[in-house]
């Protein structure tokens, strides 16, 4: 059985995972549990809770070991990330086709990392193309399912010679849930489903 050992950055600096309390999800586990979002794939993992405010696209808020949300701190590549409204990330316009792992690192690191890594960090890395052995690489998906719910997605990336580049769109509609089933009574008083549209751009060059 081949062995798999995952590297953190609770240090600033890379470590075996084994020597601090974190978890590691790659790409093979996001693939092998078809996961459709960060939040699914945070979901289950001791010590965090996801309170989300509504369906597809809505603000989602991630707590870790009973602090607040703007208590975890964020990282994409090393870049620390958040909202100017709400204080945490935007875990909704996220793309879970475009990350490659998610460590999550429980504990507080303040010391290391300022006030808002008191519960401790998750650090998201993105999937880039610097291995590619092809200078065009398009790649394209369609996905759909229940109350009218679609998914498109299209990119492409490449690598020549030291450079890569990656390019990333996404666009996701779903007709909402409807209480009112169709009967306007019992405190129903229009049947209008809640539409939800959101749109993803990631783009990155190097």
């Amino acid at each position: 059985m081949e062995k798999l050992e995952h590297r953190v950055t609770a240090t600033r600096n890379q470590q075996n995972s084994r020597l601090v309390s974190s978890t590691v999800i790659n790409r093979q586990d996001i693939e092998r549990k078809q996961l459709n979002s960060i939040e699914q794939a945070l979901r289950g993992i001791a010590g965090i809770n996801i309170v989300n405010n509504g369906g597809l696209g809505k603000n989602t808020s991630v707590f870790l070991r009973g602090t607040e949300s703007d208590h975890v701190l964020v990282l994409i590549d090393g870049v620390r990330t958040g909202s100017a409204t709400t204080g945490g990330a935007a875990w909704q316009h996220l793309p879970i086709s475009e990350i490659e792992s998610i460590e999550v690192i429980r504990g507080p690191k303040s010391s290391l990392y300022g006030a808002d890594a008191i519960g401790g960090i998750i650090h998201i890395h993105t999937r880039n193309a610097a291995g590619s052995t092809s200078a065009i690489n398009p790649v394209f998906a369609v996905g759909g399912g229940n109350y009218g719910h679609y998914k498109l997605e299209g990119g492409v990336s490449g690598a020549v010679d030291r450079a890569w580049y990656n390019a990333h769109l996404s666009y996701q509609a779903n007709e909402g849930f409807n209480s009112c089933a169709g009967a306007l009574n019992y405190g129903c008083f229009t049947n209008e489903p809640d539409r939800e549209v959101i749109r993803i751009i990631l783009e990155r060059y190097v």
